[in-house]
């Protein structure tokens, strides 16, 4: 298992190298590794960051990566046309669980929430955007 935050904050950086590099699933792998790794360390540790972000932080952007991942999979299968983007709805809503000042993950679950037909939803994210 991974114990130091350093060790978590370069499994991050390591999975989004992996993703430029066309490795999703291999990103996948170690985003969700760092979310197992950031759970036991970020509620009653003396572990509480990482060398530059806060493990929530940290924990948040892991959500909002693996969020991507998947909104990048329903685009090429005919999202919003064919099919629903439960899961990458999920995982941002996961990624604002973790730290509700995610701009990025408001911004793409406001334009999800658009392109579903809930614009009133939406645009309740796009002003949280705008008043962080």
């Amino acid at each position: 298992t991974v114990e130091a935050p350093e060790e978590l904050e370069a499994l991050f950086f390591a999975a989004q190298d992996l993703r430029e590099d066309g490795e999703v699933q291999r990103a996948r792998s170690k985003l969700h590794a760092l979310v197992r790794g950031v759970a036991p360390c970020s509620r009653g540790s003396q572990r509480t960051k990482c060398s530059a972000l806060p493990l929530h932080v940290l924990a948040s952007c892991a959500f909002n990566a693996l969020a991507e991942i998947e909104l990048d999979q329903q685009i090429a299968c005919g999202f919003p046309f064919t099919h629903d983007a439960a899961e990458a709805r999920a995982l941002l809503q996961q990624a604002l669980s973790a730290w509700r000042g995610n701009a990025q993950a408001l911004l793409s679950l406001g334009l999800i929430l658009r392109d579903t037909g809930e614009l009133g939803r939406a645009c309740e994210h796009f002003c949280e955007v705008g008043s962080l």
